[in-house]
């Protein structure tokens, strides 16, 4: 656990799952309460639904970088030990 959440708080992990995060959470955001968002009609439910439509890609794109990373550590690992 401690692995996992070294590689989630890697700068380039936090910078990309940021990244995807912005774009995905703000295409969920548009699907999902587009007339909410342009006129100006949102109430409080709406609004953490909106926080969610943000976390979730974020938490989505971070898992996967850091099993991956950990994945990638444990292949190059093995390998030296064939070798």
């Amino acid at each position: 656990m401690k692995q996992f959440f070294k590689y989630v708080i890697q700068k380039n992990t936090l910078k990309k799952s940021i990244q995807i995060a912005l774009l995905v959470g703000t295409i969920l955001a548009l699907i999902n309460h587009a007339g909410a968002i342009f006129n100006w009609n949102l109430n409080a439910t709406m609004i953490f639904q909106i926080v969610l439509d943000y976390f979730v890609p974020f938490g989505v794109a971070s898992y996967s970088a850091a099993m991956e990373l950990i994945y990638a550590n444990h292949v190059e690992k093995r390998e030296k030990n064939d070798i």
